[in-house]
């Protein structure tokens, strides 16, 4: 990426014109990143201004967006080289007291982390048969609630009377068109209106994960391990978690059941929105026969008039039919959150399988992560029995400190 320039020499001592394209071809080497081989007589500084100067800048101009994707790349290259040496960095800083820990200091931890374990799937267990249990049986009220507010909103859909007459003024149309076009319009509104619930459901789904978390983090203690603040999304936890313990690569049994707690969500499409659709039918030209309509484009005050209370009483007629069938649809979030945690538990406590190509199971797994994390996740009595409690407590916080920046993103070059 750097220009050469061979001073031509046209006549008198020195003369080399004969010879420049020799060098030309010496110069030429494909190992070398060479822009451009410029041969230029550097006396004449109208030679150097068209012939150095121009073509340099010239070049340099369009290709300069070029260069700076070749340079990003390399610097994310670098980039990624960097934070997987900075992640070997923070997971040996990690491990180097627990290591220094010998087994019988483990054996004696053994059957505090069983308690600790059997405390927090104990108390998710209580959790979905419990409260989560009852509530399966009985309407989500939020979803209740916004409902309600999508089928007041439902009669808002329909096009003013001022929009219709607006669109039958226009030359090319007439009545078939613009009832078909107000059809159109009503059911994308209504289909875009009730998309919303979305967020409902997401912040359903979101209050669900907290009070599991709650559990982990607290009784369980893992949020010793990554604390869980108050500007995180249980998300965000759980993929902090995932990656600062490195589960993926050393507790396949859990890693696996958590990203699949993590990937659950409710959304309309799944349960809603089709049947929605199914009700707006009546109102839905490319399904059914065309509109009679008795007015005509004489009177476009009256056509219009008449255009709009005919989708009107459709939609009353389909707002009283969707409210029926939405309140045998209340019921399903709180069944699938059920079915989550339930799903959860059961993944966390009865999985086993082969890892690596050696039977395990997840009771295991659970121990090994509690050992790798006990000067976490067992404090006070790892700092008592291992004699050194300020040290401990200030490598700790180094550690602490490390892994926050233990991101992919702080090593990551945008291109």
């Amino acid at each position: 990426m750097f220009f050469v320039v061979v001073n031509k020499v046209v006549s008198g001592k020195g003369q080399n014109v004969h010879g420049i394209p020799g060098i030309v071809d010496e110069i030429s080497d494909p190992n070398y990143n060479i822009a451009k081989i410029l041969a230029v007589d550097c006396a004449s500084k109208d030679e150097v201004r068209e012939n150095l100067i121009i073509p340099v800048l010239t070049q340099m101009s369009e290709r300069i967006e070029e260069a700076d994707k070749r340079l990003l790349k390399d610097l994310d290259e670098l980039g990624e080289n960097l934070y997987l040496a900075y992640r070997a960095i923070c997971s040996q800083t990690k491990n180097a007291f627990v290591k220094s820990v010998d087994n019988d200091l483990k054996r004696e931890f053994e059957p505090e982390i069983i308690h600790i374990v059997k405390k927090m799937q104990d108390e998710l267990r209580d959790l979905f048969y419990g409260k989560y249990n009852d509530q399966r049986k009985l309407p989500n009220k939020d979803l209740e609630d916004a409902c309600a507010q999508k089928l007041r909103n439902i009669l808002l859909c329909v096009p003013k009377q001022e929009e219709i007459l607006s669109k039958l003024k226009e030359g090319d149309q007439d009545q078939h068109s613009v009832y078909k076009w107000a059809t159109n319009v009503v059911r994308l509104r209504i289909i875009t209106d009730f998309t919303t619930l979305n967020d409902v459901l997401a912040q359903i789904v979101e209050k669900m994960k907290r009070e599991v978390l709650d559990i982990f983090c607290n009784t369980g203690r893992l949020g010793a391990i990554v604390p869980f603040k108050e500007n995180m999304s249980a998300n965000d936890w759980m993929a902090k978690f995932l990656e600062t313990t490195e589960a993926q690569e050393k507790y396949k049994l859990l890693y696996e059941p958590l990203v699949s707690f993590m990937q659950y969500e409710i959304n309309v499409q799944g349960f809603i929105i089709h049947e929605v659709r199914d009700l707006l039918d009546p109102i839905d030209m490319s399904l059914k026969n065309e509109q009679y309509i008795l007015g005509n484009l004489s009177n476009k005050e009256e056509l219009s008039e008449e255009i709009k209370e005919i989708i009107s009483g459709d939609v009353f007629e389909l707002r009283t039919k969707l409210s029926e069938k939405l309140n045998s649809l209340y019921c399903i979030p709180n069944k699938s959150l059920f079915a989550a945690i339930k799903d959860l538990y059961d993944r966390i406590t009865f999985t086993d399988g082969t890892v690596n190509g050696k039977y395990t199971t997840v009771e295991r797994q659970w121990r090994y992560l509690y050992e790798d994390n006990m000067n976490f996740v067992l404090a006070d009595e790892y700092n008592e029995a291992a004699g050194m409690q300020k040290n401990a407590s200030e490598w700790n916080d180094t550690i602490r400190r490390l892994g926050e920046k233990n991101l992919k993103e702080y090593f990551t070059v945008e291109i």
